[in-house]
């Protein structure tokens, strides 16, 4: 067996057999944005359908998710899986020859460029649940509910195509600059704009065995260093940055396939085992972390604020308005957490000791706050300062207040995931829609 096989497999990786659009097809019609945004405009995805016309697309071998609970979504899924057996079909000329290798992405917006590695990771090797102690885990949590739909897409497809981001943990971004000179005079398989905005994507072939076994051994140190910096049963080397729900459908597709087919042969060589992802480092420049705020409905303010004083070392000022709350609030140099409290009339700071991730905390305090309440009370989340304001001072009835996050903390993802489990949901975005993963490479999971 081959050593680079068997050391990739020590970390849960394996080399992809990775397929491409054809020379013959466009890219910039090709790849479209994750299927998990714009997921309340309808508009956004029938201008980017009219835009592609009848050009060969992923948009075509996916369900955004704004269509997910229509009542046509079987019918939805049955013609995604139609399409992807069409463009399986040599004489469709939709895709290359499959190719044996990873794919070194390098993506750029106005935040700069980033880079990534596509490879396939072993689902027996990843667990979302929050008592996991596999390598691979979910960064927020996961709601099962979401799940099944994701599964109903991914069972039977002949295809997949991604668009989950796993994160490592490269303070010193050792990795991907040592890819980037392994990768230097390599030709770019694809170069190209992306669609509506999204910046453009380049990447090349990664495809040699001294390549690979770089790519393993680094791995291999990783977790030697997760053990000592987590502890036994923490040596986990990848968090989920996107993609929660689509690795956990993932995960229980094949889950499922092996109950069902127990005791067959070639059984753990069945690809539906791996799954796509693009690896990306957590403290890239490029990439982008932003807090998810807030919104509490129909409940008394000050059943909140009982609730939040249970926060370590918690003290409260008043402000003398919202800049100053957003200045103080979101001073990325102050190591604990801090929170705005934001109602029509009143705009509070609260500080705390804690440093954990701010939602570990938060989260659990505004659940009890909520145990009790009547039938309208709800919690919204808001992306972005401005948006949470406008929410808070244009709906003044309705609104009970809002929660200003601090700025995401990179440093303490990690080491909060290994102390707490996942994150609550939604607890941070990276970057903005369209700044998500484009999906171009897909792998053959399935013969039907």
């Amino acid at each position: 067996m081959d050593n680079n096989f068997e050391k990739l497999s020590e970390v849960g990786l394996a080399v992809p057999e990775i397929l491409l659009p054809s020379r013959t097809n466009d890219i910039k019609t090709w790849a479209v944005p994750a299927c998990d945004q714009f997921t309340q405009d309808r508009d956004f995805w029938k201008m980017l359908a009219n835009k592609i016309g009848g050009a060969p697309s992923t948009l075509n071998m996916i369900l955004p998710e704004v269509y997910i609970d229509d009542d046509d979504r079987a019918a939805r899924i049955a013609s995604i899986h139609t399409t992807m057996r069409e463009y399986l079909h040599k004489q469709a000329g939709v895709f290359s020859l499959p190719i044996n290798a990873g794919i070194f992405v390098e993506r750029t917006t106005e935040h700069g460029t980033r880079r990534g590695l596509v490879a396939a990771i072993d689902l027996e090797q990843y667990d979302w649940k929050p008592e996991a102690k596999t390598l691979k885990r979910a960064s927020e949590g996961v709601i099962p509910e979401r799940i099944p739909p994701r599964m109903e897409i991914r069972r039977n497809a002949p295809i997949e195509t991604p668009h989950i981001i796993l994160l490592i943990n490269d303070e010193e971004d050792i990795f991907f600059s040592l890819i980037e000179k392994l990768m230097r005079g390599a030709p770019h398989i694809y170069n190209s704009e992306l669609a509506m905005g999204g910046g453009s994507v380049k990447g090349r072939l990664v495809c040699r065995k001294t390549d690979w076994s770089f790519i393993a051994d680094y791995f291999i140190h990783a977790q030697r260093q997760a053990y000592t910096d987590f502890g036994e049963g923490n040596d986990f080397v990848f968090a989920v940055g996107d993609g929660n729900h689509s690795l956990a459908a993932a995960k229980a597709v094949w889950e499922e396939y092996k109950k069902e087919n127990d005791g067959s042969i070639g059984l753990y060589n069945h690809p539906i085992r791996w799954a796509l992802v693009e690896i990306e480092n957590i403290y890239d420049s490029a990439l982008v972390f932003e807090p998810i705020h807030r919104l509490i409905m129909g409940i008394d303010e000050e059943c909140i604020l009982d609730n939040l004083k249970r926060l370590p070392g918690f003290s409260c000022r008043t402000a003398q308005g919202p800049q100053e709350l957003l200045a103080v609030s979101n001073d990325s140099a102050v190591s604990h957490n801090r929170y705005g409290f934001i109602t029509k009339d009143k705009a509070l700071l609260i500080e705390t000791s804690d440093t954990n991730v701010a939602t570990v905390q938060l989260d659990p305090l505004l659940a009890a706050a909520m145990q009790g309440a009547g039938a309208d009370a709800k919690i919204d989340y808001i992306h972005g300062t401005h948006a949470l304001f406008d929410y808070v001072y244009k709906n003044p009835s309705s609104v009970a207040a809002g929660i200003l996050l601090p700025p995401f903390n990179r440093k303490n993802l990690f080491t909060t995931i290994a102390e707490h489990g996942p994150l609550p949901r939604k607890s941070f975005s990276m970057g903005e829609p369209l700044e998500k993963r484009y999906y171009v490479e897909s792998r053959r999971i399935s013969d039907t």
